[in-house]
């Protein structure tokens, strides 16, 4: 379509997703421990990563990350579930934690 004179083109599935929604390649190649988790998540990746955004699991940002992503300190949450959102060049993809 045109939009104030411009051309526009949408294609479904393309672009940002929603949290749920997980890249099934970079998932494979990542492993986070302890799952549930005390203070520190520790996370192993095939992958470089280069970001990771803790949520709520109403989906409010929490805490982002971007250096030294092999460990994240995550003590002063309170106890509950979150979502980590890991990012790498051109994938992310999320994973459920259970903060004790």
């Amino acid at each position: 379509g045109i939009y104030q004179g411009y051309d526009i083109y949408a294609s479904p599935g393309q672009g940002p997703e929603p949290l749920g929604i997980n890249d099934e390649n970079l998932a494979e190649s990542i492993l986070i421990y302890p799952n549930p988790v005390t203070d520190v998540l520790h996370i192993d990746s095939e992958i470089e990563l280069t970001k990771i955004v803790v949520y709520s699991m109403l989906g409010r940002r929490i805490n982002e990350f971007d250096l030294d992503l092999k460990f994240i300190e995550i003590d002063n949450l309170s106890r509950g579930i979150y979502f980590v959102k890991l990012y790498a060049a051109h994938d992310f993809a999320t994973i459920r934690i259970i903060k004790n």
